[in-house]
């Protein structure tokens, strides 16, 4: 069972990488997937939130926790546990690698986690931008199976990883229940 879904993450990661390449398609990849590392773009638009839009500080904090967390879960912990190989390891079909090779484990994709946590806090902190950030975070996220140093499921897990991560820190408070209210005390 578990070969059998390796095999078929392996076949769907190749046929993926085919998809995306020319000349000018890995200068876009490379591009999303540098901009996507340690969260970098993200970091940048909660700067430029941070100082255009002051009263929203507390909300940039979510998202640079957000994205700690999530790098911290994945290269700090997932990854060293892990241990998968990245793809051009063992599979030679994989097709040759544009940019530099990573040497850390391939499971899960540190890019994905940081990409869906920077997502889905960016869309807490400002619900009109979803679409474009959730755009973003999948061209993010693709861009790394389409360079050949992550399967699918890395990236999957990553974003997972991360929007659990993003959910976990901007956690609405709980509201207080309707009908409930504190005793209060008759003084006499």
């Amino acid at each position: 069972m578990l070969a059998s879904l390796l095999s078929t993450d392996r076949a769907l990661g190749v046929w993926l990488a085919s998809l995306i390449t020319g000349p000018w398609l890995d200068r876009v990849i490379v591009w999303f997937s540098a901009i996507g590392a340690r969260g970098s773009i993200w970091i940048a638009i909660g700067l430029v939130i941070a100082i255009a839009a002051p009263a929203r500080r507390m909300a940039v904090w979510r998202l640079l926790l957000s994205l700690a967390l999530a790098g911290l879960i994945t290269d700090g912990i997932a990854k060293p546990l892990v241990g998968r190989v990245r793809p051009w390891v063992d599979h030679p079909e994989y097709r040759e690698l544009v940019g530099t090779r990573p040497d850390s484990p391939s499971f899960p994709s540190g890019h994905a986690a940081t990409a869906a946590a920077g997502a889905l806090a960016l869309t807490r902190l400002w619900p009109a931008v979803a679409i474009p950030a959730w755009t973003l975070a999948i061209l993010i996220g693709t861009s790394r199976i389409a360079l050949g140093v992550h399967f699918p499921s890395d990236v999957l897990m990553g974003f997972a990883i991360g929007y659990l991560c993003a959910r976990f820190v901007c956690a609405r408070p709980p509201r207080e229940p309707v009908g409930l209210r504190p005793t209060e005390t008759v003084t006499a």
